[in-house]
């Protein structure tokens, strides 16, 4: 009696040390997916700061929503065949849109009074291109650069969601199951979900209050680095926004995976002690 008792206790706790062996590879991949990502938006933002991407075509992204979400600068460029001013900003500065047209302006007409001088000057840099400096000889393009961000940004949203429900559906397989090491997913689940609250773009839905690990492309290409010049204060935040909150969301899911990996050793003890 007391034989049939155990067996149908020891088929369940079986069948959940399987589910954990799927639930654990799949736990694994994604942990593995939120590393690349979160490796590769840090590489991009060094990159950006070493001057290894060229962003001299940011202007042409004023109209491409989808990397950049509006354009870049607040330069006001003139149109030579059609002779408009088209002003782009990022910010809505609508008094020094008004004032760079209007200094533009001024410029074409100089030109049309003296259109020999114009001719010389609008050459610059065939002048004296052999003196220009060049930057890095590798250097990756705006576009390039863009793509990249949106992408791991994409895919991290949903790497970083599937792993905390996972890691979620793996609690309640070892309670039903009694596994063991609830101590460990249980503190894996509450460090992954800490680092799903950091990573989510809050900037996107109250600007200029709270941030998250990543950023828009525009965020990045778009902003001014503070130079030597600013005060620290500035360059504190600035690091504070693009490379501490990316390090503490980084140490959040290597914590939650170092106790998951934990949780799965305590299973496996389990499972030798029922064989």
């Amino acid at each position: 009696m007391i034989e049939n008792e155990k067996t149908p206790d020891m088929v369940n706790t079986t069948d959940c040390l399987e589910a954990v062996n799927a639930f654990k590879a799949m736990k694994n991949f994604l942990f593995f997916i939120v590393l690349v990502c979160l490796v590769f938006l840090q590489a991009t933002f060094w990159l950006r700061q070493l001057g290894y991407i060229d962003k001299t075509d940011c202007q042409g992204l004023a109209g491409e929503a989808v990397f950049l979400g509006g354009s870049c600068g607040g330069r006001a460029s003139v149109d030579p065949d059609a002779g408009s001013i088209v002003a782009t900003s990022t910010g809505g500065e609508t008094g020094t849109i008004e004032a760079q047209a209007e200094l533009a302006t001024e410029e074409i007409g100089a030109e049309s009074d003296h259109p020999g001088e114009s001719s010389v000057a609008s050459s610059p840099a065939e002048a004296g291109g052999k003196e220009m400096k060049t930057g890095p000889k590798l250097t990756f393009k705006c576009r390039q650069a863009a793509l990249l961000i949106c992408v791991c940004n994409f895919i991290l949203i949903i790497a970083s969601t599937l792993y905390c429900f996972t890691l979620l559906v793996s609690i309640k397989i070892s309670l039903v199951g009694r596994l063991g090491g609830i101590n460990h997913i249980s503190r894996a689940f509450c460090l992954s979900l800490f680092g799903l609250v950091l990573l989510f773009p809050w900037q996107k839905l109250f600007g200029g209050v709270v941030a998250g690990a990543i950023y828009s492309p525009q965020e990045l290409l778009c902003s001014a680095a503070p130079t030597s010049e600013a005060t620290v204060f500035s360059q504190v935040l600035y690091y504070l926004r693009f490379v501490m909150l990316w390090l503490v969301t980084f140490l959040l899911f290597i914590f939650a995976q170092f106790r998951s990996a934990r949780w799965a050793g305590a299973t496996l003890r389990r499972l030798g002690m029922i064989h």
